[in-house]
């Protein structure tokens, strides 16, 4: 063997160790470093550019081993190294291309590392930016949960102590004041006696209702229950200007001025009988064999509206539930949205959840269940209602059972699982397909 070719051997054999060394020691590295993983394409070309450059050192023993001058040219006696000059512009001319190339391969490689870091930064800076708005949602959201804790304890109403002996108050020094909670309470038990006062006025000026071949319910459910969440919201001498600027014709309650007219009467009769200390009438209702008392014994003057309260309360509500339900989806998805809004119905006592049924049936909450809203039945709001609660007339169970409240959208996977309400069976009528389709939107 020439020494030349020697030579060449023993350098390509050196710095074939030499890039089998450093390859082992990379790719056992990146094995045990997830931040220095390469990937396949890296992987690759690396390999491809040190085969290269290693067959750069070996072309020329290669070539010159297929090729002899003096078997293609007997003529020339000298040989070819003789030929082409001095041996470095021999290997040189035969060594550049195979360099040339495994450069530009290499050189890709630098760019294509770059461009797959600066993807890595993207990601990652898209994951910091999404990571500062759910620290921001939530820093508003418990924010907002304090304020609507803070709107409950604030509400209040004085509690009239009655002498009962003389039928007057007493002086105010006995005057107390009733706040937070045990408010809801009271506003509970007052609509309830307002819905039977309205439906013994009804009864009283139309007696063919106490038919039993007629149903009062399904005759006048929803008209006579806005009308006395009217007069609970507003108050009754709202109520005289409602009916003097013909405000309620929207309720189409028949017979009007005659059914009015009772009512006012009625209302301030039963306020008579409050300030007396009367708080208990039996068989007030009389229909059938199923006689019904009128309890009104809330410790404040009665009718007289509760707009002063409740009407920032349910905007606040509404408000913590529209910027839960509307974050994008990319910061929370819908078992994320739900989530927060568990945390938010765990705030609400029983009383409060039940009164925001009825102000929803009483058309001052439309905007909670509607054709674009589904805080109810697809976010379950009302999830924890106390059926004990409810007037039976309003059951919620036979409610929220027809079609059009039946295709709400559930946890995937969980149809059967997620039920509407915590203590109803009522299960979702969206197919599988369907509900993986709205819960992405």
């Amino acid at each position: 063997m020439h020494p030349e070719l020697s030579a060449l051997v023993s350098i390509f054999l050196y710095l074939f160790f030499l890039f089998t060394i450093v390859y082992l020691i990379i790719v056992k590295s990146s094995s045990r470093s997830k931040k220095r993983k390469f990937d396949r394409i890296s992987l690759y070309l690396l390999i491809l550019g040190g085969i290269l450059i290693l067959f750069s050192i070996l072309s020329p023993a290669i070539i010159f081993g297929f090729f002899d001058l003096k078997k293609t040219a007997p003529n020339v006696s000298e040989s070819l190294y003789a030929q082409t000059g001095p041996l470095g512009d021999t290997l040189g001319g035969v060594m550049n291309p195979f360099i040339a190339i495994a450069g530009v391969i290499i050189t890709g490689l630098a760019f294509y590392a770059q461009y797959n870091a600066n993807l890595a930064f993207l990601e990652a800076n898209e994951d910091l930016k999404k990571q500062f708005k759910l620290q921001q949602f939530e820093s508003q959201f418990y924010e907002m949960l304090s304020l609507h804790k803070e709107n409950v304890n604030e509400m209040s109403i004085d509690d009239e102590s009655f002498n009962l002996n003389e039928g007057f108050p007493e002086q105010s020094e006995d005057r107390k004041e009733i706040k937070g909670r045990k408010i809801f309470y009271l506003m509970v038990k007052e609509f309830h006696a307002l819905y039977n006062i309205i439906k013994y006025v009804c009864i009283k000026i139309n007696p063919s209702d106490l038919d039993d071949k007629l149903n009062f319910i399904d005759r006048v459910k929803i008209e006579y229950f806005k009308l006395a969440y009217n007069i609970f919201f507003s108050g009754k001498e709202i109520l005289k200007i409602q009916i003097d600027l013909n405000q309620l014709d929207h309720l189409n309650i028949q017979r009007k001025s005659d059914f009015f007219i009772a009512l006012i009467k009625e209302l301030e009769k039963l306020r008579k009988c409050h300030k007396r200390g009367l708080r208990y009438l039996n068989n007030y209702i009389k229909k059938n064999d199923t006689p019904k008392s009128l309890h009104i014994d809330f410790s404040y003057k009665p009718f007289s509206g509760h707009q002063i309260r409740l009407a920032h309360f349910y905007r606040h509500m509404h408000s913590i539930a529209n910027f839960v339900i509307n974050q994008n989806n990319d910061i929370l998805n819908y078992e994320e949205k739900r989530k927060y809004l568990k945390m938010f119905r765990a705030q609400l006592s029983n009383h409060e959840i039940a009164l925001l049924y009825y102000n929803w049936i009483g058309g001052h909450g439309e905007a909670w269940e509607d054709e674009i809203n589904k805080f109810f039945t697809d976010f379950r709001m009302l999830h924890n209602i106390n059926s004990h609660l409810v007037l039976s007339e309003f059951d919620i169970e036979t409610f929220f059972d027809q079609d059009i409240y039946r295709k709400f959208k559930y946890k995937a996977g969980k149809q059967k699982q997620d039920l509407l309400f915590e203590l109803y069976g009522i299960v979702s009528q969206n197919p599988e397909s369907e509900n993986s389709t709205l819960i992405k939107k």
